[in-house]
């Protein structure tokens, strides 16, 4: 059995899905807000502009450090790496934070850290939004949850056809170039 060890490269276009994703954020987290005033009180401004300033701002950016984090102890979990075995950067370019590895990382589970912050923040966000804090703040938290999975959810359809046969290789620059290089092991 010959044991085939080429490397194919996975792209997405990340510069058009950051403008995209940075686009219609604003209409999503508006359209949720006007939902959720069917069911809730209007945003009353009377509680200071340092604290509308805190949840309209710094949230959001709490809600994606959150995001990264919980790759970050996916990626821990599943590969028992450390710390220094991935990159964690900021690109304002394209208008991204991203976890990059620098190992190998076998497809399956590259697929399962890629998933993890959805499956818990969507929750969390629709939980928000509907009993505890209906309003422009959980509108801005639930956005952020669908649409800055946005970037993960194009990253695992495109790996879904591979598994452990395959490693995802590291790669310095993924969360720069948008490229996976993926190798097959057997």
């Amino acid at each position: 059995m010959q044991n085939d060890r080429s490397s194919q490269e996975v792209r997405i276009d990340t510069k058009s899905i950051a403008r995209l994703i940075l686009y219609i954020s604003p209409l999503i987290a508006y359209i949720f807000y006007k939902i959720s005033r069917v069911y809730s009180e209007p945003l009353d401004f009377r509680f200071g502009m340092m604290k509308f300033l805190f949840l309209v701002l710094l949230l959001p950016i709490l809600f994606i450090i959150i995001h990264e984090l919980i790759h970050v102890l996916t990626l821990f979990i599943l590969t028992k790496c450390k710390f220094s075995d991935f990159k964690i950067g900021l690109n304002l370019k394209f208008m991204v934070v991203y976890i990059s590895p620098k190992i190998d990382i076998p497809a399956n589970k590259y697929k399962v850290v890629l998933m993890m912050p959805l499956l818990f923040l969507l929750p969390l966000a629709l939980i928000l939004y509907i009993w505890i804090l209906p309003g422009m703040i959980s509108s801005i938290l639930l956005t952020i949850a669908i649409l800055g999975s946005g970037y993960d959810l194009i990253w695992y359809f495109k790996l879904l056809k591979y598994n452990d046969n395959y490693l995802i290789m590291k790669e310095e620059e993924v969360g720069n170039s948008g490229l996976l290089n993926i190798k097959k092991i057997f």
